[in-house]
Parts: structure tokens; sequence; C-alpha cells
């Protein structure tokens, strides 16, 4: 193997390119090479920074992404510098079409299966993330016996040590970063010291990620709704009938007809009903 000495720090960084080494070489080849060369701004070491420091170069880092391709790339630079290999971002979105997209540097093989066959369904990290806000590291191979099967292939394709984190952005989407590597159990002692890190680079991520993929999949959301609108549309949700709705508001039932058709159009909705429960789920009835 060999290992090419960039800026101080043994990444993929923009600046040169490493073959990927496993975390432990990673740490031993970081502390003998970082001693002899001078650190760039872009390339500087993740785990030896201040929080603050880190915190301010991460959001530099990612701040001039254009895609959500070159957002996941920045990414998994950082979390490769903080002993990972792999990385994942899935994004739960509700009304979509297709409810999760997932962006990933995981082997093909195992990225073309899990969506293929749905693993979302049965991927007990992503059971966690969509109940539970809290950190949860993993071993495959210590699992519960009742996910063995999906563990097991995880092992398979070298996903064998992992933490994962879920954020919500409003009621619109919840995001999980998930990151793994195939060896040497996550400790106390290295949680201690990258999971803060981990943390707030999982608010980011969700944070940006979902302002490209809202655009994609949920265009509804950028059609904002009238004070009238939303205030039908409450009514509506409630089960009062346009002229319940007319009798409580004090107006015509044409114009609340009116406010509900365009409602309706903004929402992309087939009639009123379904208007208001999408309303509802996007966070947009108030």
């Amino acid at each position: 193997m060999q290992v090419q000495q960039t800026c101080g720090v043994l990444s993929s960084c923009p600046n040169g390119q490493v073959d990927r080494v496993q975390p432990r070489a990673l740490r031993h080849a970081h502390k003998r090479y970082n001693r002899r060369a001078p650190v760039c701004n872009g390339c500087r070491p993740w785990k030896g920074r201040s929080v603050k420091e880190w915190r301010e170069t991460l959001i530099e880092a990612v701040s001039g992404c254009m895609t959500e391709h070159e957002l996941f790339n920045k990414i998994h630079t950082i979390t490769s510098n903080l002993g990972f290999e792999f990385c994942s971002y899935g994004l739960k979105i509700p009304l979509a079409t297709s409810q999760y997209v997932l962006i990933s540097n995981y082997p093909g093989a195992w990225e073309k299966k899990y969506v293929s066959e749905n693993y979302f369904s049965q991927d007990p990290t992503v059971a966690h993330g969509l109940t539970r806000s809290i950190p949860l590291h993993w071993s495959a191979a210590q699992q519960q016996q009742q996910h063995q099967a999906f563990w097991e292939e995880a092992r398979h394709y070298q996903l064998n040590h992992g933490w994962c984190l879920s954020s919500q952005r409003g009621p619109d989407a919840i995001g999980l970063l998930s990151v793994s590597r195939s060896s040497e159990c996550i400790s106390a002692t290295e949680l201690e010291h990258i999971e803060n890190k981990l943390t707030w680079l999982t608010q980011l991520a969700h944070e940006s990620m979902t302002r490209f993929f809202s655009d994609k999949c949920l265009p509804e959301i950028h059609r904002p709704l009238t004070a009238r609108e939303k205030e039908t549309l409450r009514w509506t949700a409630i089960g009062k009938t346009y002229i319940e709705i007319s009798l409580i508001l004090n107006i015509d039932t044409g114009t609340v007809k009116f406010h509900l058709a365009n409602a309706m159009r903004k929402l992309q909705a087939h009639n009123k009903t379904q208007a208001a429960v999408k309303a509802s789920l996007l966070g947009l009835l108030f």
C-alpha cells in the first residue's frame, strides 16, 4: 500500500489522493507524517481541531456546494478523516412518489440490493432513526437474532462497525447520516473524541441535503399559501363542509370554494381532503 503525503493529512482531499487505509493504519500514518508537512486551510486534520474551529471550517466546506453529490463528497471526505471508510445519507420524504432517497459510497452491489429489495423497511438503524433522535453505534456481529440475516449481509460487504443519527427539518423530512467501517469497534474513548463532531455534521448535512431534495421531490413547499387558504384548509382538516366553513368564516360558499381550489392547485391535490392532508404533513397549515 502506498501512502501519499498531502498537506500533512492522509485523506481524499482535493490536493491529492491516497489509497483507502484501515483506521489503525490511518492514525499511525497520520502521526508519522503530520509533523513534517505544512497544513493548508482546506485539508487540516479534522480530529485535532477545536469544535468551534471545526464547525467554522465545516460550514465553509459545504456552503459552496451546488449539487447533492458535491455535498456528499465533502461529507464523505470529512467522515473519512474521522476514521470511517463508508458513509451514507438517507432521507425519508413524506408524500413523495419514492419515499426514500439514498446517497452513499457503499459497494455498488450492496447499495443496489439495499434499494431494490427495500432494505429501508428492514434496516434496524433506519427504524432507530425514524423513532429516536439519539445516536446509535453498533457492531454487526453483536446485533439481535431477529435481524441476523440483514446484519450478515452487511458484514459480507464489510459494514462491520458503525454510527448513525437522524435529524428532522420541520415536519417534512427525516434524514439519517450513517458512517461505518470494516475493522475496529468504535470504543468509548473514540466516541468521546468524535461524537460531538459527528452530531454537528448530521445537523448540517440534513439542513443542506434537504434543500436539494425538497426542490426535486416536494415543489409544493415553495408555493406559499395565503392566510385564507390556510384557514379554509384547517377547517377542512377537521371535517367541515363548504357551507359550514362559510358560516364559520362569515364568507360566501363560493369564496370558500375559490380559496380551496387555489390551495388544491398549489398543493397538486385532486380534492380538498387531499390538500388538507398534504398541507398538514408538510407543516403548511399554520
